[in-house]
């Protein structure tokens, strides 16, 4: 699949997604509502402050792509849990 098709079939599922949706959106509940209590809420995850102790430090760290792309560098953190 190229990478339009993936999008078209992206769309196409959440379209037809959304117009499922709509049968549910009666007495003043609307889709947008429905949606908004469906999707998670990442903005309220935990997160550790900057200056935590617990904090020991971070790596670069090189591996090579499964599908053969090069090396990737990622970062790895450390900590004392």
């Amino acid at each position: 699949m190229t990478s339009t098709t993936t999008t078209a079939t992206t769309n196409w599922i959440a379209r037809t997604f959304i117009e499922k949706l709509s049968v549910y959106a009666v007495g003043g509940i609307t889709v947008a509502a429905l949606l908004g209590s469906m999707m998670p809420d990442y903005a309220s995850g935990r997160t550790v402050a900057l200056g935590d102790e617990r904090l020991q430090g971070s790596d670069y760290i090189l591996y090579n792509s499964p599908k053969g792309g090069g090396q990737i560098k990622g970062t790895t953190l450390h900590s004392c849990w």
